[in-house]
């Protein structure tokens, strides 16, 4: 990566950032500090402007599209004056979307309110009366409509007619009765404490229900679908609006998709006067291919200055591989972004993921099923369906070598072993891929710290070689003991020569007082001790779930067995599809695991920042755009 550094004239700075961005190689940063001279920001008006006309043209696509392809004379980025233009046509068009959008808002909300109304007025539906007339005040009559519980009403009803009152149901619902309680205004006083008690709420009538509910109803529905007929009509308009501008509409998208890469320079773009400078990143191989780009496109002179990065500086990594790898990647860019030099573990992390994915989960038919179904799913699936693919393909490698198809052992012969035949094998396996695995971990990480420029870490750390030495003589005298049971000298004297360059290293790092600095560098020599040995051992889970697949289905059959020939069947294709949906998920969940924790750790910062190049930016033909413009 190479940090570069554009002069050129000032009024080509607008055509130089659409080449740079249709070259991909180039990633705007800020200017260097110590070239302070040059203060002048020259594109903010123009952001400004691409920033009004970007968000009118995403909320003008709400409601249209945009053709397959944009008119072809456009090949120039528009000027500020022009770009301008783009944003007034845009704003008019707007302007009467808007009316109408608002329109459609105030239709909508009608229609809400007549639906709230139509809910009221199912309390009143069952009374044949001017519901008008109920809510009118009388001089000499004291009528109220409402609810009481239905197990109330009994006792209700005594209450009221002893207090001189005549009560009629006239809607039974959810355990509630509607009623209207008619007497005389004045002649009894003292039934509001009677109504509290049996729970009496009062029916308020709105006051547009002038006529009888049936009426009232047909009132409703009527308004309610002219609310739709208005709605229906204000949005065939704003179609109306759009595809009458079409043509122009395509136009302005094509307009502010060539702007796009100039008003995203932001702090990358200084001037003063008739003079431009463009600063950011290029990858050394693309650096010659950019500069002659703009020498031979550009009107004016053009001095392109590069320098290496320097040690503290933020440099962007470049993450190129093949489409096939892109689930992979967003895997390890889930755990980070690989600094500038460090190595990107893609690669290595999909071969040890798909290899030990299999390993655990070797079935012929398991994998086939999770392959058919990526296949079938891909669109739904993607970028992830060469992914499941690969790990299906994977179970099945590892379902031949074991002779399982859907659990049967006795369908196909194994062209290694079944698992359960020989654990120990299969557990002393897993310790080798484990062992295996953890070593290209730590040269990796030898590897990082060189590129990091640590050399004393890389040659006497715990993960560098000195800890590399005392992890492959610990595996040798653990051998020798086991094996031959005895110790020979080469071992030890590797073990101890690895003790002592971990410790003196951990001892030079370490500059607390003399006893808790001893103390220190014990206890994390241990730890480094342990996190070899425990992360060894964790590898045997991969022998576990591979014993552990097989258990699974021997125990499906047992069940099975009990069955009769229908319940059988229904057994074993339910067990394996619980082995398949349950099984198959914990054990990407711990290949995970693995990965990230006995690999990613050791050796894997994951700090950095992902290049990322300037670009013409497209309009989104089916609604707004996402993400903010960056400046």
């Amino acid at each position: 990566m190479a940090r570069v550094t554009v002069q050129l004239l000032a009024e080509d700075a607008r055509d130089a950032s659409l080449l740079m961005a249709q070259h991909g190689a180039f990633q705007v940063e800020k200017g260097d500090p110590a070239n302070p001279g040059l203060p002048d920001d020259p594109a903010a008006e123009y952001r400004r402007t691409y920033a009004s006309a970007r968000a009118r043209l995403s909320k003008i696509l709400n409601h249209t599209t945009l053709p397959d392809r944009h008119p072809p004379e456009v090949t120039d980025a528009p000027n500020e004056g022009q770009l301008a233009d783009v944003d007034r046509q845009l704003g008019a068009l707007w302007q009467k979307i808007s009316e109408r959008e608002e329109q459609v808002r105030l239709c909508r909300e009608h229609k809400q309110h007549i639906e709230r109304q139509l809910l009221s007025l199912e309390n009143f539906q069952s009374l044949k009366v001017d519901l008008g007339r109920l809510r009118q005040d009388r001089t000499f009559l004291d009528l109220r409509v409402g609810t009481v519980p239905s197990k109330q009403y009994a006792r209700f009803e005594e209450s009221m007619g002893l207090a001189g009152f005549t009560i009629s149901r006239f809607l039974e619902s959810n355990g509630v009765a509607h009623v209207i309680l008619a007497g005389q205004k004045g002649t009894v006083t003292g039934i509001e404490p009677v109504l509290k008690a049996a729970g009496w709420h009062a029916l308020e009538i709105p006051e547009n229900f002038e006529d009888r509910p049936e009426e009232i109803r047909s009132q409703l529905l009527a308004k309610s679908a002219q609310c739709d007929a208005d709605c229906a009509r204000l949005q065939a308009e704003i179609r109306t609006l759009c595809e009458a501008d079409a043509g122009p509409l395509a136009a302005a998208a094509a307009q502010i998709e060539l702007a796009s890469p100039y008003a995203q320079l932001g702090d990358g773009l200084r001037a003063r006067g008739g003079l431009a400078l463009i600063t950011g990143w290029v990858p050394r191989s693309a650096v010659e291919g950019l500069q002659a780009a703009l020498e031979s496109k550009l009107k004016g002179p053009v001095l392109m200055q590069q320098r290496p990065p320097l040690p503290d500086e933020s440099v962007p990594s470049v993450l190129r591989h093949h489409r096939l790898l892109a689930p992979f990647v967003r895997l390890v860019t889930n755990y980070g972004v690989p600094r500038y030099g460090e190595v990107d573990p893609t690669v290595v992390f999909a071969v040890s993921f798909i290899a030990m994915f299999g390993m655990m989960f070797g079935d012929m038919g398991h994998g086939a099923v999770i392959a058919i179904v990526a296949l079938l799913l891909r669109r739904r699936l993607s970028p992830f369906t060469p992914f499941l693919i690969a790990c299906g393909l994977s179970s099945m490698v590892f379902g031949a070598l074991y002779g399982s198809v859907f659990g049967f052992e006795e369908w196909v012969h194994p062209l290694w072993i079944s698992p359960l035949t020989d654990p120990l094998l299969m557990l002393r396996v897993a310790l080798y891929w484990g062992i295996g695995f953890i070593l290209v971990a730590s040269l990796l990480t030898v590897y990082n710290r060189l590129s990091d420029r640590h050399y004393l870490e890389a040659l006497l750390g715990g993960s560098g070689l000195a800890g590399i030495s005392l992890y492959l003589s610990l595996i040798w005298l653990a051998y020798g003991w086991f094996a031959q049971g005895r110790w020979s000298a080469a071992p030890v004297l590797l073990a101890v020569l690895g003790l002592i360059g971990v410790m003196g290293y951990l001892w030079h790092e370490n500059r607390r007082p003399l006893g808790e600095r001893i103390l220190t560098v014990i206890i994390e020599t241990l730890e480094t001790v342990m996190s070899y040995v425990s992360g060894s051992l964790s590898f045997l889970r991969v022998a576990a779930f591979s014993l552990n697949h097989v258990a699974l289905a021997a125990a499906v059959f047992a069940i099975a067995e009990m069955m009769n020939t229908v319940g059988h069947w229904i057994t074993i294709v339910a067990g394996n599809l619980f082995i398949l949906v349950l099984e198959g998920a914990i054990v990407g969940i711990q290949v995970m695991r693995l990965e990230y924790y006995e690999g990613f750790s050791r050796f894997y910062h994951g700090d950095g920042r992902a290049f990322r190049p300037l670009r013409v930016l497209q309009s989104n033909p089916r609604g707004p755009q996402s993400g903010p413009i960056d400046s």
